[in-house]
């Protein structure tokens, strides 16, 4: 756990259903539920019998209620730590981006997707509901890389997609050369990364360098301003 004087913790902490998992390492696990879009949902027609109401009234069932599903994600995440950790804990950024990719499915969806800076993994589980391969990466440091791979586990019932869990570290891009898979990515996306000047500079510098091969590529950031949620497309085409 991050000494308090240090800590920062997301607010989006007091908002999700938490379990305390390890009180010594702060850590928890949130689960973040959602309804599946109509899309991912395989319609029924089942014979409903029909119901009667006390005053002889017939009771209509709605379509709605027919095909309405509930899923939730399960995340692990810390409830506070420090700026230079601030990757182990759940940002808004992610939910924005996550809500996104449930709501364009027809860019996702098949998609070879790559992650930076990905956190504890919240929105590339999303992500992987619906791509073909989803790429999760983030700088080697403390016990984010193995978190991602919990949080997998925890929620592979949900995954469609092959994943795989890389470090790509925006401060020494021959981490980025060393991924084999990166040849077939289309879609690259970034939550909540956009606080720290110098960082903010290397991930530009890193997105510029992952944009400059082929195939083309479209990028979606997510990042928080006034309390509103804010997604950005950008799109690159490789030279010749």
């Amino acid at each position: 756990m991050a000494e308090a004087e240090n800590s920062v913790t997301s607010e989006v902490h007091h908002f999700s259903k938490e379990e305390l998992l390890d009180p010594e390492r702060g850590a928890v696990l949130s689960r973040f539920d959602f309804v599946y879009p109509a899309y991912m949902v395989v319609e029924k027609c089942p014979i409903i019998s029909p119901v009667i109401d006390s005053d002889g009234d017939l009771q209509v069932t709605r379509k709605k209620d027919l095909h309405k599903k509930e899923g939730a994600v399960l995340i692990e995440h810390q409830s506070a730590t420090t700026l230079e950790l601030v990757g182990e804990q759940v940002w808004r950024g992610s939910l924005f981006l996550a809500d996104f990719i449930l709501n364009y499915p027809d860019i996702f969806r098949d998609a070879h997707i790559l992650e930076v800076a990905s956190g504890v993994g919240l929105t590339s589980v999303v992500a992987a509901m619906l791509a073909k391969q989803v790429i999760i990466s983030d700088v080697d440091r403390g016990d984010i890389l193995e978190l991602i791979s919990r949080n997998i586990k925890r929620n592979i019932d949900l995954i469609k997609a092959k994943v795989e869990v890389k470090e790509i570290d925006f401060f020494n891009h021959a981490t980025i050369e060393e991924i084999m898979d990166l040849k077939n990515v289309s879609v690259l996306l970034a939550a909540d990364v956009v606080y720290h000047d110098q960082l903010t500079d290397a991930f530009l510098r890193t997105v510029l360098r992952l944009m400059s091969d082929p195939p083309d590529k479209t990028m979606y950031i997510a990042l928080e301003k006034s309390r509103a949620g804010n997604i950005m497309r950008v799109s690159g085409r490789a030279p010749a």
